[in-house]
């Protein structure tokens, strides 16, 4: 059923994203991918076909894929991924640093984002390891120049913490949960007033 529902989600997503496009709201959305997704040649046509068809641009979209489906057929992988690179969409590495060829796919695969596993992220302010990890995983992603994201943030010892260590994108509880289209919209209302002062001074 995984493709029936990937395609459901994408369809679901990117509509939607255009919308908030149309509203002149500058929101980019995530969308998980399954490695069996990867599978079909013709999956990058399908995925810039939809953005064609609502008049969004490629680069709203950011398609995640997990670590540990990154070990299927790498060279066919990275095919598929190289070429939705080519027409624009951002490539993010989901759950980094609990597989076991973490390096290797940074290395092979033209992931543009990477996301710090929310294990790393709750447990940085009570174990070394973890808060090493968490460093590491900060220092490759700025040598590789890929944006990086903290996961499953659910406190404000763990936001601040983040912060000090300069890492600019986070989610999670703590900054909102799941919800619909017009409660992502109020938020973005709230918010943006004070971006547009801070942009200004």
């Amino acid at each position: 059923m995984i493709d029936g529902l990937t395609a459901f989600v994408l369809r679901t997503a990117i509509a939607q994203a255009a919308r908030w496009e149309a509203k002149s709201f500058p929101l980019g959305v995530s969308i998980n991918l399954s490695a069996l997704n990867l599978v079909e040649p013709t999956f990058p046509e399908q995925v810039a076909a939809l953005c064609r068809e609502h008049g969004l641009p490629p680069e709203r979209i950011c398609l995640e894929l997990t670590e540990s489906a990154t070990s299927r057929d790498p060279m066919a992988l990275k095919t598929i991924l190289s070429r939705l690179r080519l027409k624009g969409f951002r490539l993010a590495i989901d759950d980094f640093g609990i597989g076991y060829s973490s390096m290797m796919q940074l290395r092979a695969l033209p992931f543009s984002e990477m996301k710090i596993d929310k294990s790393f992220v709750g447990d940085m302010l009570r174990s070394e390891d973890a808060s090493i990890i968490v460093d590491a995983i900060l220092a490759l992603a700025g040598a590789f120049r890929m944006a990086v994201i903290a996961e499953g943030i659910e406190t404000e010892p763990q936001l601040r913490e983040l912060v000090k260590r300069h890492c600019a994108m986070a989610q999670g509880y703590l900054l909102a949960k799941p919800g619909p289209p017009e409660e992502v919209e109020r938020r973005f209302d709230a918010v943006a007033p004070r971006l547009t002062d801070r942009g200004r001074s």
